[in-house]
């Protein structure tokens, strides 16, 4: 929105004797919203909204036309410094969102009930932080809120370009979410962003936090996989959403594959050795419509992530791996110790298991098992006896066909 629309409006206003209060009864808008406007706070008054000022002051004919230009107008401006700036609408989602339930309910309510400024997604890529944060935006959106989406994941974001999405974002009620944002970024001006845009909200995907102020991170883990003392249950099995998420896979190129007594153990074993991760879990699928699931568990029983790539489909693990691999170099000296005391252990372990193990302090130990948690590397789950952690088995491969970047 220009200022052009606000100057009209406020001209239209007083040539009708009407003050911001009456216009506001007239028209059933709050005074707020008029205000706004007529200052070029608000930038994008929807259709309604136009409707309703031009009723209220009563304007037919060729002023309503050239009052409804003149907003048009503002809007096309604006439309065009978002295309300039790269900020769209969120991407639409192509599919369901399977087992995600709670990470979508717990991010909205950071942004929309707690009113984080800035929230961090975190783990390791293709996890599904994109996928979530799609969601994420689709809610906040039927929140009243406006979603602007900024791909970052092409190269370093320059800081300028970012503080003038201030420009699209106003004093208004605005969730920017910049997906694919690479770390370390010092240069990134976050906080002078919020500064300048009061009520700006920003959800952020990357594979690990900014330490940018008041952030609050949501470290994002593969999904949940079958137990393996349950591996033989057809319903518990099913019910897995990483099963789930296999199934579709595996039936998008072969419809009657169906989970049966058969295949169930090795179709809850697959998921393990994926890790329940997403993308890996989609390779597999679809190599479950050409091997049987016995076939394509043996393979994963090597090595998680030595499945040769489909041609005909360009998926491919080695984009994960190498991702993996920069995940690993990036990590300080002390993640990378107690990274290499961990891969020995097949078991789930805890903080204090692993502090004794080691030999250090728990105070230390615990912040060091928590920065490989935000990063993707190390999951936890609750148990009876507290909360246990396990190394994930794409990492433990991709640390015994290249350990360099563990080398301190």
């Amino acid at each position: 929105m220009t200022e052009d629309f606000g100057r009209l409006l406020r001209a239209h206003r007083r040539l009708s004797a009407l003050t911001q209060l009456q216009l506001a009864d007239l028209s059933t808008l709050s005074v707020r919203a008029i205000r706004d406007l007529e200052q070029g706070r608000a930038q994008r008054p929807r259709p309604n909204t136009v409707r309703l000022l031009a009723d209220g002051l009563e304007l037919r004919g060729s002023r309503r036309a050239a009052f409804e230009a003149a907003a048009n107008a503002g809007d096309a401006a604006v439309r065009a410094l978002a295309a300039e700036l790269r900020c769209t609408d969120p991407p639409a989602a192509m599919n369901a969102l399977l087992g995600r339930e709670e990470e979508v309910r717990a991010l909205a309510d950071l942004v929309l009930v707690d009113r984080h400024r800035v929230v961090t997604v975190t783990g390791i890529a293709g996890v599904g932080k994109t996928r979530l944060a799609i969601e994420v935006a689709g809610h906040v959106a039927e929140s009243g809120l406006r979603v602007l989406w900024k791909r970052c994941d092409r190269g370093p974001l320059p800081g300028p370009e970012l503080l003038r999405t201030a420009e699209l974002a106003g004093d208004r009620d605005v969730l920017l979410v910049l997906d694919g944002i690479a770390v370390p970024a010092p240069d990134l001006p976050i906080l002078e962003l919020l500064r300048r845009c009061p009520r700006l909200r920003v959800l952020v995907t990357s594979d690990a936090p900014l330490n940018q102020g008041e952030e609050r991170v949501a470290p994002l883990t593969p999904l949940p996989v079958p137990e393996a003392a349950r591996s033989g249950d057809l319903v518990a099995v099913g019910r897995s959403p990483s099963v789930r998420l296999l199934l579709r896979h595996i039936r998008a190129l072969n419809p009657a594959f169906r989970l049966g007594d058969g295949n169930v153990r090795a179709i809850a074993e697959i998921c393990r050795r994926c890790d329940g991760h997403p993308r890996a879990v989609e390779v597999a699928g679809i190599w479950c419509a050409l091997w049987s699931p016995h076939q394509v568990c043996a393979q994963l029983a090597q090595d998680p992530i030595a499945l040769p790539r489909p041609a005909a489909t360009g998926m491919e693990i080695p984009g994960l791996t190498a991702a993996l691999y920069r995940s690993l170099a990036a990590l300080g000296v002390r993640e990378r110790q107690l990274l290499v005391r961990l891969l020995p252990l097949r078991s789930a372990w805890s903080v204090e298991e692993v502090s004794a193990l080691t030999g250090g302090e728990p105070a230390e130990t615990t912040a060091v098992v928590h920065n490989l948690v935000l990063r993707g590397l190390v999951r936890g789950g609750d148990r009876p006896g507290g909360t246990e952690f396990e190394v994930l088995n794409l990492v433990r491969s991709c640390v015994a066909g290249r350990p360099e970047p563990l080398s301190v």
